[in-house]
């Protein structure tokens, strides 16, 4: 019976529809069921058979799986490894390079190689006795071909079988039979076959094998583009495990300091361990040049110069190693430039993107060598030593006799001095290992930033040596201004230091040190040192603290901030910390470099306290104050501090203050006695808004509530002591209290210049008004003197006659002098010139209005102690010779009048008459005596060569402000500093060179000292037994 389906047969049987459909569905799921139970009954019958199949399929399926990982593992740990490798244009595949294998097994042979499916192991098989033989078990797992050459060429081909750390090597690519039997003997234990059966099983070993790859085995450490494109830096990390070998020495020694903190974090680290001195921030940026290399050849820029760093004792050597040396940072062990030539060229040939550094001493290194190994030195930074595989490097030279380096030699010259020496050298040597390599990870990680980086840095740069005159610009120079500048953009610098760089590559890189230098420097380091750890006890010249001649101590006098030592201190403490080795010899060195104060005999005898009250000649050698550093010279800062400085308010009598220190908590300043006869005229020097006029309107206050001045005459001739310019200075009240105003082209002359009251003679008379006269002139020749002298008798005879005689009266007399016997005019061109030149000055007082007072009686009648005269309103050239006739004016009366004192402040001087005979001078070398003090200010701190300079010689008192860059050097000549700190100057702070009262000594002692403008601050007014009033 057939049919169809279940439905069919059910409704053969003659059942209805419903009936048949329901049976149909029931013997379906019958059926259904049968199958599946004789299917899987089947199933483990099928699988029982072949158990031993499948578990042995899974076996190998192990077995390749891992071959292909612990390849894969081998591989991947460095990109140096890839899978292709493109030469010429052309991709090279890695099978280009196994060789076949060197034998077929032809079927009438006995034997023949195959390879167990499962084990993956290599069996000869006899054929006719069935029996198998182990021929090959060590699977190839990785195959590295290094390096190659051409088609099928390599410089070597590395085999790693599984199970074994050591690969074999083949050089040259060739894996030749003779080759792999050499390397492999632990291979041949429990094989029973031939060699040549042993070879063909590895060969085809490796052509089976699933990792074969290429290897890129760099030349040298640093900065390497790969085939690929890629670029990645080369150090010691990068060499594979197993192949040390294979990679150069240099690789393997360029051992970086490798950590996870990102570069911000580690920047701070390294900032504080930093030596804080420009020669340590020049290294820094050297060291860290050297890692931007490749970036800046690519930029067209190459290293065409090196440095050398000077030192004078280990330590400052040992931390510049530690700041410039870029590899291996756990040792300060370089390469000595005496050594055998062949070791300078191979340090100099296997050296990239690091610095090479190299020593020499003057005390073991001499001879030929050295300039043997200069000229190798010279030879690679211009290319010429036919390496035809140039590398990128940074030279630097260390050494203790710089001068010892050839003329012109291509270096720029960093001199090290005891700033620079580390506490922990080791420590920072390592910090500088791990901020190197946080910067290397941030450039190979960023290469677009690193580009955008260096081509900012170059910017700037090239715009800053456009600007250098007189300097030659190298690429170096370059460099290293725009590492500076990236430096200063993360951080490890700042933009003072970055300004130093640029100071530095302008002057002092080009200049190197000499023995003497390096000998100077050794002193100025012991000295400092022994200063600071107190092994060279410190006392002042006149105590406390007393001296002691003991051998161990020096003082420290205060009028020339000298050190002062004997023979005996210098043996015992100072000269066996130096190279010199004697007391003439450090001498004579410090006498050539101007630290000496030295006499003939390099000693002076001076006068020291011993004790209170026993005051006795000592002979010393006597040292500049620039043999300290920073640290020793702030030390003994705060020891004169206790002399000179005083809190505020704790003053002795009679105490005027002139400075406040640094932090405005103590001040210093002079005690006043009108009946000493000291000089206090005092001068003010700087540049527009550098605090001049601040501190002459506040000392004008002083001199009056203090000192005790009955006037203080102020000549303005630029309008800087106007109401509103005062009451910037010292508020609108105390202007009003102090200051009244008097503008000479609206009030007039304030006194009558021909006043003669006060004059005993005719002779006086005469004198007084000549000179009144002769001021406007400002020069008169020896024909115009004797002229104005006859006028003025003429005046004078006329004024006995007419009181209300006129100061330009004085032109008719002049001419009437010039008239022949008809009265025509018959003047010479001397007397015409005289004539006119008064003629210039007086018609500006003609329509002004006159006054009768002299100076006493001008004062009174302005009720207040200081008086503001200006003459401003016209040029300044006329105001300046109005001013000269009234200063005349007022010594003349002074002359006569001298109970009053004055003070009398003058701004601009410069534009006054300054000759020998001028009022300014009279004023400053006779006034003294008729109660007259001089303030004069100056935008210019004068050459005292010429005529002002004379004139600021007669002031007891001198201050610089910050002066214009021309008179720096001048200023710090002057105050024995540095032009860097007179040039650091802010507003109000200035170098005060005058009278200061000394708390040990109980006198006024001529010092110079630093510090800013003391502000006049008036007493409280009481209102009550309790109460007094709040300082404005």
């Amino acid at each position: 019976m057939e049919s169809n389906s279940s439905f069919d047969f059910v409704c053969d049987c003659g059942c209805d529809v419903e009936y048949a459909s329901q049976k149909a569905r029931e013997l379906d799921e019958l059926i259904e069921k049968r199958a599946d139970q004789k299917a899987s009954i089947n199933e483990e019958k099928r699988f029982n058979a072949h158990r031993e199949e499948f578990q042995l399929e899974v076996l190998k399926l192990l077995q390749e799986e891992g071959i292909r990982k612990e390849g894969v593992e081998l591989s991947s740990a460095s990109p140096l490894i890839s899978d292709t490798y493109i030469i010429d244009g052309v991709t090279l595949l890695s099978d280009d390079f196994i060789p076949d294998s060197v034998e077929t097994d032809p079927l009438y042979e006995e034997t023949s190689l195959i390879k167990s499916p499962y084990s993956l192991e290599y069996q000869e098989v006899n054929h006719k006795t069935g029996k198998r033989k182990l021929a090959w078990k060590e699977s190839a797992t990785l195959v590295l071909i290094c390096n190659p050459i051409a088609y099928g060429k390599c410089e070597e081909i590395d085999v790693f079988l599984k199970g074994v750390k050591k690969p074999l090597r083949f050089p040259n690519g060739e894996i030749s039979e003779e080759t792999f039997r050499r390397q492999t003997p632990f291979a041949r234990k429990g094989i029973n076959v031939s060699v040549k059966r042993h070879y063909e099983s590895f060969l085809r070993s490796l052509r089976e094998c699933p990792n074969k790859k290429f290897l890129t085995i760099p030349k040298h450490a640093g900065g390497i583009k790969l085939q690929n494109g890629v670029t990645t830096y080369i150090s010691s990390e990068s060499v594979i495990p197993g192949l040390e070998e294979l990679f150069p020495q240099e690789v393997r020694d360029h051992k970086m300091v490798a950590h996870a903190l990102p570069l911000k974090d580690m920047v701070a680290i390294y900032r504080k361990a930093m030596p804080n001195c420009l020669e340590a921030k020049i290294a820094t940026i050297v060291r860290t040049e050297s890692l931007l290399l490749p970036w800046f050849e690519a930029e067209g820029l190459h290293p065409d110069c090196g440095f050398s760093i000077s030192y004078t004792n280990d330590a400052e050597r040992e931390t510049a190693i530690a700041l410039t040396k870029r590899k291996n940072y756990s040792s300060t062990v370089v390469q000595a430039l005496t050594d055998r030539i062949p070791k300078v060229r191979k340090e100099l040939s296997a050296a990239n993107d690091v610095t090479v550094l190299f020593t020499f001493s003057g005390i073991f290194d001499e001879g030929t060598s050295l300039d043997n190994a200069f000229k190798e030195i010279m030879w690679d930074i211009n290319g010429e030593n036919g390496d035809e595989d140039g590398t990128r490097k940074i030279i630097v030279i260390l050494t203790d006799i710089p001068e010892r380096i050839p003329d012109d030699y291509p270096v720029y010259y960093i001199n090290c001095s005891e700033d620079i020496v580390s506490k922990n050298v080791p420590v920072l040597q390592r910090l500088a290992g791990m901020l190197d390599y946080s910067f290397k990870e941030y450039l190979y990680n960023n290469p677009d930033t690193a580009k955008q980086l260096v081509r900012d840095g170059i910017k700037v740069a090239r715009h800053i040596v456009s600007t250098f005159s007189n300097v030659v610009v190298t690429d170096i120079m370059k460099m290293t201004l725009a590492t500076a500048h990236i430096l200063e953009r993360l951080g490890v610098v700042t933009d003072s230091d970055f300004r130093g760089v640029i100071r530095w590559l302008m002057s002092e890189a080009s200049s190197r040190l000499t023995m003497t230098d390096l000998y100077c420097n050794s002193f100025k380091s012991a000295v400092s040192n022994t200063i600071l750890s107190k092994e060279l006890k410190l006392s002042m010249q006149f105590g406390p603290l007393f001296y002691s001649d003991d051998g161990y101590t020096a003082f420290f006098r205060t009028e020339d901030k000298s050190i002062n030592l004997s023979g005996d201190t210098l043996k015992n403490v100072i000269i066996p910390k130096t190279p010199a080795g004697s007391v003439t010899k450090m001498n004579k060195h410090a006498k050539e470099k101007g630290m000496l104060i030295a006499q003939h005999t390099n000693k002076r005898k001076l006068k020291v306290a011993f004790g209170e009250g026993l005051i006795e000649d000592v002979e010393v050698f006597s040292y500049k104050s620039s043999v300290l550093n920073a640290e020793a010279k702030a030390y003994v800062d705060d020891i004169i501090n206790n002399e000179y400085w005083f809190n505020i308010g704790e003053y002795p009598d009679g105490f005027v203050p002139v400075l406040y220190n640094a932090d405005g908590t103590r001040v210093a300043g002079y005690v006043f006695n009108p009946d000493m006869d000291d000089n206090f005229h005092e001068v003010y020097f700087g540049y527009t808004r550098s605090g001049k006029t601040f501190a002459m309107t506040n000392r004008a206050v002083q001199m009056v509530e203090i000192e005790g001045a009955d006037a203080v005459l102020i000549f303005d001739q630029t309008g800087g002591f106007s109401p509103e310019e005062v009451d910037k200075h010292i508020g609108k009240e105390l202007r009003s209290k102090y200051f009244s105003f008097w503008n000479v082209y609206e009030d007039g002359v304030p006194v009558n210049l021909l006043d003669l009251r006060g004059c005993r003679t005719l002779k006086e008379e005469r004198e007084r008004i000549f000179r009144i006269y002769a001021m406007m002139t400002k020069s008169l020749g020896s024909y115009q003197e004797p002229i104005l002298k006859i006028a003025v008798n003429c005046l004078l005879r006329q004024m006995k006659k007419d009181p209300d005689m006129k100061i330009e009266d004085i032109i008719n007399y002049i001419e009437y002098i010039s008239c022949n016997d008809d009265g025509e005019p018959v003047m010479d061109e001397a007397h015409r010139k005289l004539c006119l030149k008064l003629k210039t000055i007086i018609e500006d007082l003609v329509d002004m209005p006159v006054s009768k007072n002299n100076w006493g009686e001008f004062v009174k009648a302005q009720d207040k102690p200081i008086i503001v005269i200006s003459t401003g309103a016209d040029s300044v050239g006329k105001g300046s010779e109005i001013i000269d006739m009234m200063l005349e004016s007022i010594y003349g009366y002074k002359q006569c009048f001298p109970s009053s004192r004055y003070t009398v402040v003058i701004d601009e001087a410069q534009d006054l008459y300054l000759h020998e005979k001028g009022a300014v001078n009279v004023l400053l070398r006779k006034g003294g005596k008729h109660g007259i003090t001089i303030l004069m200010a100056s935008q210019s701190f004068p050459d005292p060569n010429v005529q002002f300079g004379k004139v600021v010689g007669n002031c007891g008192r001198l201050r610089s402000y910050h002066p214009k860059a021309d008179d720096l050097k001048r200023a710090a000549n002057y105050f024995n500093c540095g032009k860097e700190e007179v040039d650091f100057l802010q507003q109000g702070e200035c170098f005060d060179k005058g009278p200061f009262w000394s708390r040990y000594r109980n006198e006024n002692v001529i010092n110079t000292l630093r510090g800013k403008t003391v502000v006049f601050e008036p007493a409280a007014e009481i209102k009550n037994d309790t109460e007094e009033d709040e300082q404005p």
